[in-house]
């Protein structure tokens, strides 16, 4: 499966490659992998396949990776996290009203038995 474009992360340049690579045996241990050559120091660079990718290395260590994900972080904020009434205003005051409502139908409900 020779052809396919991937990133690697070149330790000694410091530096991300999108490099055409090929899937290749390594060992017993990771099995098939991602293989190209770094351009600049021709070192032998790999990536590891989708089973182990918590494990890759490329994840931790890139920088085109880790400004991806700081790129998409504010898509990930949950209603609990601070920032979220700050990216989201009306979806705050949306669920602070719902919430509002709620406890008082629940107080009125309280009050009607007694």
């Amino acid at each position: 499966m020779a052809g396919s474009v991937i990133h690697f992360w070149c330790h000694p340049c410091r530096q991300d490659h999108p490099l055409i690579s090929e899937k290749r045996y390594v060992n017993s241990v990771i099995g098939n992998a991602w293989v190209s050559r770094c351009p600049t120091c021709d070192k032998t660079l790999y990536r590891l396949r989708d089973e182990m990718a918590g494990q890759d290395p490329y994840f931790r260590l890139s920088k085109y990776m880790r400004a991806q994900v700081r790129r998409n972080a504010d898509y990930l904020v949950q209603p609990g996290d601070p920032r979220f009434n700050i990216l989201y205003p009306q979806h705050a005051k949306d669920k602070n009203r719902q919430e509002d409502l709620a406890e008082r139908k629940t107080f009125e409900d309280i009050q009607s038995r007694y």
